[in-house]
C-alpha cells in the first residue's frame, strides 16, 4: 500500500487492481479531497488538435474545433471549456471569459472531436456610453481546456 500525504489528511491507494482509494481520515473535506484524488487517479484527459481560424470578419459565427481524449484507463467524463480574451480592447476585460462548455463522455483510449460556436455575443461587452453591445475589433485569443486555470491550447485570431 503506498501513501501520499497531502497537507494533514492522509490518502492511501490499496493494492486492488482497479486502483481504489480510500482515506483513512474521514470527515467532509476529505471526502471532498477524496473525489479530486480519485478523479486524477482514474481519468486522466488531454487537449489537442486545436483549430480556430485566424482571421474573421466582425460579427461572424467563429467555429472553435479541438479533440478530448481519455488517456486513463476507465471511462470518464470531462468538461471541455472555451475561453475568450482579448488583448486589444479599449476598455478593461477579464483575462478570460467563459464563452462554452460541453460534458465530454469518453471510454479509456476513446478522442471525442468537440466544436464550438461562438457568435458575435462572445466577443461583446456592454458599451455603457453607448447603451450597447460592442466589439472592439482587433487581436483575440480562444483558450481551451478544463478550467479557467487549466487550459493547455490556445489560439489568436484577429477580428477585422
Amino acid at each position: 500500500m503506498q501513501t501520499l500525504c497531502i497537507g494533514t489528511v492522509r490518502a492511501c491507494i490499496d493494492g486492488c487492481a482497479d486502483g481504489r482509494l480510500s482515506l483513512l481520515n474521514h470527515d467532509p473535506q476529505a471526502s471532498a479531497l477524496s473525489i479530486r484524488l480519485r478523479a486524477k487517479l482514474y481519468d486522466i484527459f488531454s487537449f489537442s488538435k486545436l483549430e480556430v481560424p485566424a482571421t474573421a470578419t466582425t460579427g461572424t459565427t467563429i467555429e472553435v474545433k479541438f479533440d478530448v481524449t481519455n488517456t486513463g484507463n476507465v471511462a470518464g467524463a470531462e468538461v471541455a471549456e472555451s475561453y475568450v480574451s482579448n488583448p486589444s480592447a479599449r476598455i478593461q476585460r477579464p483575462e478570460r471569459e467563459l464563452k462554452g462548455f460541453e460534458k465530454v463522455r469518453l471510454a479509456p483510449g476513446e478522442t471525442k472531436h468537440v466544436t464550438f460556436s461562438l457568435d458575435a455575443r462572445a466577443f461583446s461587452y456592454w458599451d455603457e456610453a453607448g447603451h450597447k453591445w460592442a466589439i472592439d475589433p482587433g487581436k483575440f485569443v480562444i483558450r481551451v481546456g478544463d478550467s479557467s486555470e487549466t487550459t493547455p491550447l490556445a489560439a489568436e485570431l484577429v477580428l477585422q
